[in-house]
């Protein structure tokens, strides 16, 4: 175990120390009781400022710890301590499993989650950078000042939030399993806005590696857009071209995650989902081997994915058991749909998780262009900076709603003729997907601080697993040209 005296910010549970304090811990409870121990040990750092002036510096160090357990009710039991002296914890284990009433159910050796959780080998992932967890020690006060300098400069108010992250994962089970990974991650966000507060420009950017940021550029962009967005005019909703931004489609990708699984399949509660006849084979209820989007697209997950990956086994929070291991698959290839996740219990199929963490990008042999490229190409349509949060209207068909946010603007005869005022827009990103005009090159794109992760510190309950990230998991994609975009509606928010 760690000596709390030599721990600093950003250092987390190296993987001797996770699996020595698992093994601790499962001798705290009784056999018959407890199969499982799952830590997850978080560090943060978040440095915020708002309206150029204030700024803020907050930091977290977490160590929460589960157990897959049959005692009580038999719902796991969760501790989050800082404090790993043995007897503490002792007394801490002993506390909960006393609030626990009844006698749950004993485990039973011929149960096939023992099976499942024997020792199985996951893939070795490497995301863990050093320069991102040094950094850590200090507020990205430098960055931000240069930036507010920056933003100042051009007569706006400036808000930014720098958020860096450690992270340690170990899940270990009686039966053998055992799970670890390390990893590291930052994003980087800058808005400017008017003085008047009607126009809003916005950027930014995410990586494992805190040393890539590119803060200039993403102000400089912030900028930009925040200058041009000033006196938006309003224009009729309807289909039109679209220029979707990197940031736009990667929203788009992080919401269609749960149409990659095979159970919303097999219900008609996915766009992949296909009414079964008896004529059609065995594969009637899914799109399986047919195309979905354009011929110029293909989509994977992959935890070695250099512009970001993740850890190889599930997570808390996902689909199945927490530390069973994952392959990297490819959903999409040429725009014909390739897989699809399978849960443990398809038996003859490869389980997988669904990409919550996914690359959308260009086939090799595509032809790709700058977004200044699709600008120059559009007689007319709009140019879209991201979105505000999407939300999913109707599953089967993969049809979605939001709202465009800082900087929309309209193109006349290959040019950015003035700024609009923001829209809603109906349609499936999928079948968008199809109507593809242009595509540019994949990058990592920044999402925020997810709906769940605020939903939970609202409410007083920590978030767990993968809600429990921010940054969230990495969506890599590209910006796009689109036709026939749906706009159903004018919006007066900025």
């Amino acid at each position: 175990m760690r000596d709390p005296g030599t721990h600093r910010l950003g250092r987390v549970l190296g993987q001797d120390e996770a699996l020595t304090l698992c093994k601790h811990l499962l001798t705290m409870v009784r056999a018959s009781d407890s199969f499982g121990v799952w830590i997850e040990h978080t560090a943060r750092a978040v440095t915020t400022l708002s309206q150029s002036r204030f700024r803020t510096w907050t930091v977290g160090d977490e160590l929460a710890i589960w157990f897959d357990s049959r005692f009580g009710s038999g719902w796991p039991l969760r501790i989050a301590t800082n404090d790993l002296d043995p007897a503490k914890l002792q007394h801490l284990v002993a506390q909960a499993i006393a609030m626990l009433v009844g006698p749950g159910d004993r485990v039973n050796p011929d149960d096939p989650i023992y099976n499942i959780l024997q020792p199985r080998t996951s893939m070795p992932v490497s995301l863990w950078h050093a320069t991102t967890a040094r950094a850590m020690e200090a507020p990205a006060a430098d960055v931000l000042g240069e930036i507010v300098t920056q933003v100042d400069a051009a007569h706006l108010h400036c808000s930014a939030t720098a958020v860096l992250e450690s992270r340690a994962l170990c899940y270990m089970y009686e039966p053998g399993l055992t799970a670890y990974v390390q990893e590291t991650d930052s994003e980087l966000t800058v808005t400017a806005r008017s003085l008047d507060g009607t126009a809003t420009g916005w950027a930014g950017g995410a990586s494992r590696d805190w040393a890539t940021m590119t803060s200039g550029s993403l102000t400089v962009h912030a900028i930009d857009w925040a200058t041009r967005a000033q006196r938006p005019s309003a224009m009729e909703p309807g289909r039109h071209t679209v220029i979707l931004s990197a940031t736009a489609v990667g929203q788009l990708v992080a919401e269609i995650a749960g149409a990659f699984s095979a159970g919303a399949v097999r219900m008609g509660r996915s766009p992949f989902s296909v009414k079964p006849n008896e004529d059609a084979g065995h594969h009637a209820w899914s799109k399986l081997g047919q195309r979905v989007v354009d011929a110029r697209l293909r989509m994977v997950s992959d935890p070695n994915d250099p512009f970001g990956g993740f850890p190889p086994f599930y997570e808390e929070a996902g689909s199945e058991t927490p530390g069973l291991p994952i392959p990297a698959v490819t959903w999409i290839e040429q725009g014909t749909l390739q897989n699809l996740a399978f849960s443990v219990g398809d038996i003859g199929r490869q389980w997988s998780e669904i990409p919550f963490s996914a690359r959308l990008e260009p086939v090799p042999s595509a032809t790709t262009v700058t977004i200044e490229d699709m600008i120059a190409d559009c007689a007319e349509g709009f140019y879209v900076n991201r979105f505000g949060p999407i939300r999913l209207i109707d599953a089967p068909s993969g049809t979605m709603s939001g709202v465009t946010r800082d900087g929309c603007f309209f193109i006349k005869d290959g040019k950015i003729n003035r700024p609009v005022k923001n829209f809603w827009f109906l349609d499936s990103p999928l079948l968008a997907f199809n109507r593809l005009m242009h595509v540019g090159q994949a990058q990592r794109v920044a999402l925020g601080i997810s709906q769940e992760f605020v939903q939970s510190a609202i409410y007083n309950n920590p978030p767990r697993g993968r809600y429990n990230r921010w940054p969230q998991l990495p969506i890599i994609a590209p910006p796009m040209m689109i036709r026939d975009w749906h706009f159903n509606a004018l919006t007066d928010a900025v």
